[in-house]
């Protein structure tokens, strides 16, 4: 499957630049989560939508509670990514979320508009939205004990207020676009 690095829509074979955003397309592999049925990518352990582990996913994180170690993982928060067992998890709908009642209430209140696979370009990221006028958070879910980024314990969420997710997207939209036309240009030189 084609999937545009910025704005994450599909293509079919044959096409090689995402008409929105002027960016080339990505050749990945995506499964679906048996217990939220979003597409994800098989990179992922887990699934990004709803944090439960994602079957035939290609990622090599340890399966470990974060809470409890020796004692299997059934997923991950979907706000912070920290690894919980079933007696850790918290549900809501059908996502999971770690044992901190605060980060039931950020995503009841917040959107993910974006990842990230750094830190330093979610900041800024994160600088741009804000420019903007929009509150905007990030939660990390890098492993801090690594000085690498190992699949999805590296992702960064960016995350705004429900009522200016729309702009923040839009937003993030035109950054991918205008980042877009600096690579064409560079590349015409």
């Amino acid at each position: 499957m084609l999937l545009c690095p910025g704005c994450k829509s599909e293509y079919q074979a044959g096409i090689k630049i995402c008409p929105d955003c002027n960016l080339e397309l990505q050749e990945v592999d995506l499964i679906s989560c048996p217990n939220c049925e979003e597409n994800s990518e098989s990179k992922f352990k887990y699934c990004p939508n709803c944090g439960m582990i994602l079957d035939g996913s290609v990622s090599d994180v340890h399966d470990e509670c974060d809470n409890h170690p020796g004692v299997e993982a059934i997923g991950a928060c979907v706000v912070c990514g920290k690894p919980v067992c079933g007696q850790c998890a918290k549900h809501s709908g059908r996502r999971l979320f770690c044992e901190k009642d605060e980060h039931l209430q950020i995503y009841g209140d917040y959107a993910l508009v974006a990842t990230s696979a750094t830190e330093y370009e979610a900041q800024m990221i994160k600088a741009i939205i804000e420019m903007s006028g929009i509150n905007c958070v990030l939660f990390s879910q890098k492993d801090h004990v690594f000085f690498t980024n190992i699949g999805d314990t590296a992702i960064v969420n960016i995350m705004v207020p429900k009522e200016d997710a729309e702009k923040a997207i839009q937003i993030i939209n035109d950054m991918n676009k205008d980042k877009g036309e600096e690579e064409a240009e560079n590349e015409n030189e």
